[in-house]
């Protein structure tokens, strides 16, 4: 549920002949055969990556403490985009490493935009509400920015967001955590955010 849990876990994700896992402790992305268990590559991230890599559409998705989320080739490993969601350089040391004060705590989820079908990607950026939490739209392909929320936690509740953990992509919403460790949730409207018109 937290980093301090993650430590000693390795979050699984599998597509195909292969396995994926994260470590929070070596801070890498790695794949290996599922039949084998051998490495067919591994890609080390610029701090920890706290949650499972998202496997879509011949890409493989992944964010982490250094607030940038990646995608990468799925068979060869090699890096095709990276986005800076955090939105300045500031860093703390977050059980016992270095991290981003916007670090992406968040899975990435890869959905078909409902009106073009071209795959887009969103995840959550902060866990630290005063300072500023976000969620992210945009393109999977290329990694370019659709949109953000460009208010601080801004929500339709009287509660701040922090966007750690699992979100949830169903036709034209996006259910987001409101806080990572109780079960209430923030609903965006992806229409809107299709709109290009909140760009932070």
């Amino acid at each position: 549920m937290t980093p301090e849990h993650n430590r000693t876990a390795l979050p699984i994700s599998a597509a195909g002949d292969a396995l994926y896992f994260t470590s929070q402790s070596e801070g890498r992305l790695v794949c290996l055969d599922a039949a084998t268990g051998q490495v067919r590559w591994q890609h080390v991230a610029g701090a920890a990556l706290n949650r499972a890599a998202t496997v879509a559409g011949g890409r493989v998705y992944v964010g982490g403490d250094d607030g940038f989320v990646s995608s990468l080739d799925e068979a060869t490993g090699a890096l095709v985009w990276r986005h800076k969601a955090a939105p300045a350089d500031r860093w703390f040391f977050s059980y016992g490493r270095l991290a981003s004060a916007w670090p992406v705590r968040s899975d990435v989820v890869v959905d078909p935009d409902p009106d073009s079908g071209r795959p887009t990607a969103y995840f959550g950026v902060g866990v630290f509400p005063h300072d500023g939490t976000f969620l992210f739209t945009v393109d999977a392909v290329t990694g370019e920015r659709i949109w953000c929320n460009r208010v601080t936690c801004e929500t339709n509740f009287r509660y701040s967001f922090s966007p750690a953990g699992h979100r949830y992509v169903t036709g034209n919403h996006v259910y987001v955590p409101m806080d990572f460790k109780l079960f209430r949730w923030a609903i965006f409207n992806t229409a809107r955010s299709r709109s290009g018109s909140r760009r932070r």
